[in-house]
């Protein structure tokens, strides 16, 4: 996508603009974990309530980052940037007043696709404002770092917004913050760049529904809520619309997934490791924070206190990954994926007591999750064939925010009588899973320099997500 940049040299302010959204997008998928039984108590509903209104934000997030990068191709970054925080400040203000657990997870959705639209523009503005290769790798990684503090921290300060005031001002914080984003970017304009690029209707659509139909069987299986032969039949219709989507796609005039990227083995690998990551980090910190605030029955700002050496810890892995070199990448992803596989293993003789061996557990597998979050994104785009790199990184953006959507909907919903072992027994084979794909003995082709990777000004959906959201 062209776009006409608002200065030489991007300003200060405008950062500061961008890099909100991505606050916002990675905030409000942590932030609300601690805060969910308070939720349930006062609106009522069960475990698998509690579960859709995690997943009604991941599965929209999830879902439209593909339509994103047409729209921000066809109508300019700005412009959909506006839109989408629009969008998400509108059903922030819904989430804030909802009455029904219904009506939260309805918004909930509203604001997951709103969040899926702004994320992607926000690295696309950083790219079209910034024609300076260096700077503009500094300023995507001051991005990367606001938006792992989302991650990392949200389980913290969404615990003591809840303890000091109510659940509702988790939400009621995302408005003066989008009102100060628009009011930065509100002179700011884009040149629409290909017009002419599309995305099938009905892909979409059958990506949305698998998507759903995922997570609904998921959930109703850790619940016990399908019998065996509503069981089977639900997964085969899983698997008809998961053979739909791949058969229209790939006979679509312009498909969301190149048939490049469905050749090419070692992106392939890359793309599901994404993924797999996606889901043990996330799933940890989930896991963690639902042991804080329901098994040790917490309140909500106790609850983000004791997740906290794995909130630090996260942090920290991100920072340190910000002062490497590019050249330290597959070290990096080793590194982390040993230290996950390590703390998950801690977490699981810790029996889910409060104990130094629990502690240890929660900042490895905090320290890994902020190494591997934007290392393994790197790694994806550098292997990725140049000429699509655009829907390279919409397919491993999208990849993990599925993993996301599926932790919610499996380790979400596991009790915690026997401690924390099914959860991160689960963790554990992910971590090493994700070693063996990233490692797997085969040609390994590079398309870019190593040195030269994130500075070339790429469309919105070619930018890579390098938080853990």
């Amino acid at each position: 996508m062209s776009e006409a940049p608002a200065v030489r040299r991007m300003a200060v302010p405008l950062l500061i603009a961008v890099s909100i959204g991505n606050f916002l997008v990675a905030f409000d998928a942590s932030a609300i974990n601690v805060a969910v039984p308070q939720i349930i108590n006062e609106l009522g509903g069960t475990t698998t309530d509690l579960q859709w209104i995690l997943d009604g934000y991941t599965i929209p997030l999830c879902a439209f980052l593909f339509l994103s990068g047409v729209l921000g191709d066809r109508y300019g970054a700005f412009r959909v940037y506006r839109w989408a925080t629009v969008a998400f400040l509108a059903s922030s203000i819904g989430c804030a007043l909802a009455w029904s657990t219904p009506v939260l997870v309805g918004m909930r959705l509203m604001q997951g696709a709103a969040a899926s639209f702004m994320l992607p523009m926000t690295l696309a503005i950083i790219a079209a404002s910034e024609p300076d290769p260096n700077r503009r790798a500094r300023a995507v990684g001051v991005w990367g770092v606001v938006g792992g503090c989302a991650i990392a921290l949200g389980p913290l300060i969404g615990g003591a917004l809840s303890e000091v005031l109510t659940w509702r001002s988790i939400f009621w914080l995302n408005l003066p913050v989008c009102a100060a984003a628009l009011l930065v970017i509100r002179k700011h304009q884009s040149t629409p760049g290909n017009v002419s690029r599309k995305i099938s209707a009905l892909s979409q659509g059958l990506l949305l529904c698998f998507l759903f139909s995922v997570a609904w069987v998921l959930i109703s299986m850790a619940h016990g809520q399908l019998s065996t032969l509503w069981l089977v039949l639900a997964w085969v219709f899983v698997a008809l619309v998961a053979a739909a989507l791949v058969i229209t796609d790939r006979r679509a005039q312009t498909p969301m997934i190149p048939e490049q990227l469905w050749q090419d083995r070692s992106f392939l690998r890359l793309t599901s490791a994404g993924a797999i990551y996606q889901f043990c980090s996330y799933g940890s910190l989930l896991v963690f924070t639902l042991w804080a605030s329901s098994y040790q029955q917490s309140g909500p700002l106790s609850a983000g206190m004791l997740v906290l050496p794995c909130s630090l810890a996260w942090l920290c892995g991100n920072l340190t990954v910000w002062a490497s070199r590019p050249g330290w990448r597959l070290r990096i992803i080793a590194a982390g994926t040993v230290t996950g596989f390590l703390g998950a293993l801690a977490s699981v003789l810790s029996s889910g007591e409060s104990s130094i061996v629990l502690m240890v557990g929660m900042i490895l597998v905090g320290f890994a999750s902020g190494l591997l979050a934007s290392t393994l994104s790197a790694q994806a785009m550098h292997v990725a064939p140049g000429e699509v790199s655009g829907a390279a990184s919409g397919m491993f953006n999208t990849s993990r925010q599925f993993g996301m959507v599926v932790a919610v909907a499996t380790i979400g919903g596991i009790g915690f009588e026997t401690g924390l072992l099914p959860q991160f027994s689960i963790v554990i084979v992910g971590f090493a899973v994700i070693l063996a794909l990233v490692f797997y003995p085969g040609k390994t082709r590079r398309t870019r320099p190593l040195e030269n990777h994130g500075a070339t000004n790429r469309p919105p959906a070619e930018a890579t997500i390098r938080t853990s959201h």
